[in-house]
């Protein structure tokens, strides 16, 4: 599927698969050329290390309310900006947890957006064609 995604620009691929093990997020990163992004479950900055590390995740989304709060999440910034990767906090719960996220991306040199929707779902909606060519029977 990434394959197929890679004509498309895809920003990243979020979240393939359970955050417990790297491991198939190394195996993927070699595969696609789409980044691969996780860690809304994520709450310490040595979980965020070990999928920037052994899972080769280039985009960690680290959520106030898991991570540890505020302070934990600058240092997943920290982290994650020495070893060249993105950070693209999460926030689907509260507009406490927004607050925190729109000051944490303002701390942050390597968040390029935040995760705000404006209705139920992604915020995003799908061209036709895609959903058409990509409906299982």
């Amino acid at each position: 599927m990434c394959r197929e995604l890679e004509a498309h620009d895809v920003f990243f691929f979020e979240t393939p698969f359970p955050v417990g093990s790297p491991v198939p997020y190394a195996e993927l990163a070699v595969r696609t050329s789409i980044p691969l992004a996780a860690g809304e479950h994520g709450v310490t900055r040595w979980e965020f290390l070990d999928l920037m590390g052994r899972g080769r995740v280039s985009v960690v989304q680290p959520y106030m309310t898991t991570c540890g709060g505020l302070t934990e999440a600058k240092r997943v910034v920290e982290l994650a900006r020495a070893r060249g990767a993105m950070v693209c906090p999460g926030n689907w719960s509260t507009q406490v947890l927004g607050a925190a996220t729109v000051h944490l991306a303002a701390y942050s040199p390597i968040t390029p957006f935040i995760s705000f929707p404006e209705r139920p779902g992604i915020g995003y909606d799908l061209p036709a064609d895609v959903v058409t060519r990509s409906r299982v029977a």
